[in-house]
This record gives C-alpha cells, structure tokens and sequence, in this order.
C-alpha cells in the first residue's frame, strides 16, 4: 500500500504532467478545498479510480485527496496560525495508562512542555476530583511533577481566584467528572479569566476532563452529569470537540452504543463542529500556531457528512483550527 509520503511525493511529481482535463477531475474532488468536500460519491470515485489508474499516476483516491489536502494546508496554516500564535496547548487523552502510575507516561511531556513555554509553576483546578479532595488531588499531582521541576499549586488555597489566574504562569486542569469541573469553574466565575489568560500565552495542560475543557462546549465527554452546570460552555481555546479515552472496541454482549454511534449522534446535531477521537495514551499539542498529535496511535476525526479520518501523529491536523 502506497504510504500518504509517498503519495504526496508522487502527486508532486506528476500534478503538472496531467492533462488539463485530468487536473480538472483532481481538482473537483475536493472542489474549494476544505475538508468538508473531500467525500465524494461512489460513482465518482469509482470514475476518477478508473481513469487515473489506468494512467498509473496514482492508485488509491484517498491518497490524492490527502496529498492534494496536504499542499494546500499550507496555505491553511498561514491563515490560522495567527489566531492561535500565542496559544500554547497540550491536550492529554487520560492521566494514566494500565499498569503502570500516575501520570507516568505523560509526566515527562507535561515538564517538556511547560519548559518550553518558560514555565516551572502551574496553577492547577482540582474540581474534576469527586470521590477526594481538593487537597488529596493536589498533593497527588505535586508528587509525580515536582521531581521534574514543575511547582503545582491548587486553586481552591488561593483567596483571589481570578487574580490567581490573570498571573499563573500555567494553567493545569486535571481529570475526574468534567460537570463537576465545569460546575464549580463556572461558580467561581473563572470561565472567561481562564481563556484570556491562555489566548494571552499563559500554557494550559489537561488531561481526560481537562481535555474536555478547553473545547468549546463539554458535550463530548464520557461523564455522567452528577451536577448540573449552568451551561455545557467551557473554555474554548480550540474550535473543535475532544473525546478522550476514545474506544473502537464493542463488548462481545453490549447492545447498547458504540463510542462512535454516540459521537455520530453529536455531528448530526452539531454539523459544523468536527469532534476528534483522542485514543488513550495520545495527546494534541498547539505551539505557534500548529496542531500536531502525539502518541502511538491515530485520532479518528468526526464531522457530519463525511466518513470519519484516521489520522496518525505525521498527519497535519490544522484543518481543525480553521
């Protein structure tokens, strides 16, 4: 199988040795450009399949959409990077993988991350936490950062809470049930502190509910709503939706949903909105202006009208940030 490098490289090689008519069909494919018109009816695929493969110009359609995407990313990330210059983003799909503690395999990557962004303190939110304490959370996450060089200090000790956030070097936003997290930000007033304080450059790490939270709504989470927001709104700090832990499994049994059917159910609702399948052991990350994905495995990206994407950690995500 012909690899998405080799493709590109191909497609590079040959785009100006078509005729104009073949560049035409090429071209129409993706119509503007934008992800939304990359699927394409089975009658034209099969057409443009045919015609080119016969050329051997390319040999898989998905990969001449990709490549063709890939170049014109480029273009899109000039448009976007702008927007999200300041914007210093590491996005953790959960906090800890089995077998193993705590953090471990992410805690290298937060400490990485935070340096690079000048970074050694964290102003963390503890309010995912429902079955322990603030103060238990807190200590918990001090333990496995502070070898590495990162001070964590919780929210819930400070007495200024929106002076706290308008001076926190970093925000740090851990996991546990994202409507009690969202509830209690929400009752402190800290929604809009949070956001100017990281657009503004403050770095902002969450994991699992963190992750959720820096969507612009937590309406793809996996948590039950044990408390009742004032809205789904939270930090906004992306233009598309996360759902961490993201499972392709369905249990030999379970007739209920899959994770994809329910994250199907959120696109037919919300069909602007792109929704990415963050696998558990994955992060994003946003620096300059690029979003790139990080881990061993690909994110699978939803969006209404078109089959999902699975994307691997090379693939340019800036589409999203559009």
């Amino acid at each position: 199988m012909t690899t998405l490098k080799e493709a590109i490289d191909r497609f590079r090689e040959n785009y100006n040795k078509l005729s104009d008519e073949d560049k035409n069909m090429i071209d129409g494919i993706e119509n503007d450009g934008t992800p939304e018109e990359y699927a394409v009816t089975k009658k034209e695929a099969a057409e443009t399949i045919k015609r080119l493969g016969k050329k051997g110009t390319f040999d898989r359609l998905d990969t001449i959409i990709a490549a063709r995407s890939k170049m014109k990313d480029s273009r899109a990330q000039n448009e976007v990077s702008d927007s999200y210059s300041k914007v210093q983003l590491l996005l953790i799909s959960n906090s800890t993988n089995a077998g193993e503690e705590y953090l471990e395999y992410c805690r290298q990557d937060i400490a990485e991350f935070l340096k690079s962004c000048g970074a050694s303190k964290a102003l963390f939110f503890p309010f995912a936490a429902v079955t322990f304490s603030c103060d238990e959370y807190e200590r918990k996450v001090q333990e496995r950062l502070q070898p590495l060089g990162v001070e964590v200090e919780s929210i819930h000790r400070v007495g200024d809470a929106p002076k706290a956030v308008s001076e926190a070097q970093a925000i740090m936003v851990g996991g546990g049930n994202t409507f009690h997290l969202l509830k209690a930000i929400q009752d402190l007033n800290l929604t809009e502190a949070v956001r100017s304080r990281v657009q503004s450059g403050a770095p902002y790490v969450g994991w699992s509910a963190g992750s959720n939270l820096a969507c612009p709504t937590i309406c793809t989470t996996n948590d039950m709503p044990i408390v009742e927001p004032k809205n789904f709104s939270s930090f906004n700090l992306v233009p598309f939706q996360i759902n961490p832990h993201y499972l392709d499994a369905h249990p030999t049994g379970h007739a209920g949903e899959t994770r994809e059917q329910r994250l199907q159910e959120y696109i037919a609702a919300n069909p602007r909105r792109y929704v990415a399948g963050l696998r558990e052991a994955c992060m994003l990350r946003l620096t300059s202006g690029k979003l790139t994905l990080h881990g061993e495995r690909s994110m699978r990206v939803f969006k209404a009208g078109q089959p999902p994407l699975e994307l691997q950690p090379a693939d340019s995500l800036q589409f999203l940030l559009a």
